[in-house]
């Protein structure tokens, strides 16, 4: 059938199928050159998180994990610059440990996140002692039952964030050491 004789209906859709299938073509172009280049990369479940050499970032940031593999104790999981005493529960499921070091702003960040089977309410009332104990200062708004706890020691800040899904408690241990 001679165009001038489609009707004009014909025509758009054929013109929204065409537009549609360039815009598919591209964005599978796109998706190809990202995968390539390293822009996407592995998060979340069935990722562990590995041992890993000192990362700079581009400022300067020493980033440092640790090895999370199942067969690492528990202890060993937590980063050097929290006490050796630091509260952590039996059955806890450490699923991030790291220590970012910023040399140029003289300060290091550990950070520890684990779930556990225990209640918000159980959390914090293993911490709340642990911070009285050790010389913690905490501030009027420092801290919120079963939620989180901070306090400051030494200029140093140590603090605790308590959550839940409804089914565990992800627990976030951070200490910020200022030297």
């Amino acid at each position: 059938m001679p165009p001038h004789l489609i009707p004009e209906e014909k025509k758009t859709t054929n013109s929204s199928v065409l537009v549609l299938v360039l815009i598919f073509i591209l964005l599978v172009a796109v998706s190809v050159y990202m995968f390539k280049s390293g822009t996407f990369t592995k998060k979340g479940a069935g990722v562990t998180q590995e041992a890993s050499k000192p990362v700079y970032t581009s400022e300067k940031v020493v980033v440092t994990g640790t090895d999370l593999s199942a067969t690492i104790p528990a202890k060993d999981k937590i980063p050097s610059a929290f006490a050796k005493d630091l509260p952590l529960p039996a059955g806890a499921v450490i699923i991030e440990s790291l220590t970012s070091d910023y040399p140029e702003r003289m300060v290091t960040l550990s950070t520890l996140v684990y779930t556990t089977s225990l209640s918000q309410k159980e959390i914090y009332a293993l911490y709340e002692p642990y911070f009285t104990k050790n010389g913690y200062v905490t501030a009027k708004d420092g801290k919120k039952a079963d939620q989180y706890i901070t306090g400051t020691k030494n200029n140093d800040d140590f603090g605790v964030i308590i959550g839940t899904n409804g089914k565990n408690t992800t627990v976030n241990v951070t200490f910020l050491d200022r030297r």
